[in-house]
């Protein structure tokens, strides 16, 4: 599924103790920056911007979403974000940062997501371009 090669409009939400969001769009530069954004520590989901964006994005309306999280499990909020997804009606996937320090966190999101949700376990985080958006992220990733 690699969106933006394949010319989908791409919206990303980089969450940690704020959000920073760009609508959907196919500007690849501003997609790849904004996914490679690294905050820091902190993270909690804000589920009523996630909603908000959601709605500005027009992902309410539509029968069918994907949603990719990636994460470290290390989710301030964890069981509002499972309770969260537990309800969407789209596709999820869930590429988690195995980093051993959040290990109980991610045994808790396989335990309590339905079995339509995809967990990747990613060892090491320099395989993320590879996997989530294919080769012309990669190709961006490793300009930087």
């Amino acid at each position: 599924r690699n969106y933006v090669e394949n010319g989908s409009n791409v919206g990303v939400i980089n969450f940690s103790d704020r959000n920073i969001s760009i609508l959907p769009m196919k500007d690849r530069q501003k997609i790849y920056e904004t996914i490679k954004l690294y905050q820091g520590g902190g993270t909690t989901f804000h589920i009523d911007d996630f909603d908000d964006y959601l709605s500005k994005a027009g992902f309410k309306e539509r029968k069918i979403t994907d949603y990719i999280l990636i994460t470290d499990a290390g989710i301030y909020n964890l069981e509002a974000l499972l309770s969260y997804f537990s309800k969407v009606q789209g596709r999820v996937t869930i590429l988690w940062i195995k980093t051993g320090q959040f290990k109980e966190n991610f045994q808790s999101i396989k335990k309590s997501l339905k079995d339509t949700v995809t967990l990747i376990e990613v060892e090491n985080e320099m395989d993320l371009p590879k996997i989530i958006v294919g080769k012309s992220f990669r190709e961006y990733a490793e300009s930087y």
